[in-house]
């Protein structure tokens, strides 16, 4: 994912450079892809990093800075690049831009539910295993 994303800031990059930045949408659309582009990048070296040093993926985020870090870029990146994207839209055709906003709106609900539902499965695991042992130690 990370990978992908700096490859859409950078797409969204490109193709302004091609086009030009007559309006002022297709600025911000830029100046947003260009934050959006080397943050994405920081992401995806630091996993290759970990990758290639053949790290603990588990054991890293146990530390709660780092994972909250990652996170908060993680999300940052997407926000920005989602935004360029829509920016770049918008310069071309506002109603695009809005069924855009309307798609992005619906994944972070698909996604969001899915977390959720996926966290809960976890939590009953947990709660099940939880319940196995303290019967087993009663036996």
């Amino acid at each position: 994912m990370t990978f992908g994303g700096a490859g859409a800031s950078l797409a969204v990059i490109l193709l302004v450079a091609q086009i030009g930045v007559g309006k002022s949408a297709l600025v911000w659309g830029l100046g947003i892809a260009s934050i959006a582009f080397p943050l994405w990048l920081a992401l995806a070296l630091t996993y290759e990093i970990w990758l290639a040093l053949k790290l603990d993926f588990g054991e890293l985020w146990k530390v709660k800075w780092l994972r909250r870090t990652q996170a908060a870029v993680f999300y940052t990146s997407g926000l920005l690049t989602a935004s360029s994207i829509g920016f770049l839209l918008f310069a071309l055709e506002p109603k695009v831009a809005l069924t855009f906003v309307a798609a992005c709106i619906v994944g972070v609900a698909l996604v969001g539910g899915a977390m959720a539902a996926a966290g809960y499965q976890l939590a009953m695991h947990f709660v099940h295993r939880q319940r196995t042992t303290v019967r087993a130690d009663d036996a």
